[in-house]
């Protein structure tokens, strides 16, 4: 299902609509996003002597990062329409108030 414009919602349902993404960020940073770049960090990590995992292959790594970089772009699509929304609640509470 296509989202709807933003700029088409009535002011009450651009809040509603910045509630929810607000709650699925906070949601989607604390148990994917966090979580998995703090895996990647233990996967990488290098020791107070200098010695890491050896038995950590390439292959890991890039796969474990790919997985990463999937929840930024996620995170990112989820933060840009909130941004939008927040947007549009400042012109629309602006249009309000000056009286447009």
């Amino acid at each position: 299902m296509a989202e709807r414009r933003i700029e088409d919602m009535p002011l009450r349902d651009v809040f509603t609509e910045a509630e929810r993404l607000a709650r699925e960020l906070i949601d989607h940073l604390e148990n994917g996003f966090l979580p998995k770049a703090s895996g990647l960090k233990e996967l990488v990590e290098v020791n107070e002597m200098g010695i890491g995992s050896d038995d950590v292959n390439d292959v890991t790594v890039r796969n474990q990062s790919a997985q990463l970089l999937e929840r930024v772009r996620f995170a990112d699509k989820l933060y840009s329409r909130f941004d939008q929304c927040v947007e549009a609640i400042d012109d629309k509470v602006s249009r309000i108030t000056m009286g447009e």
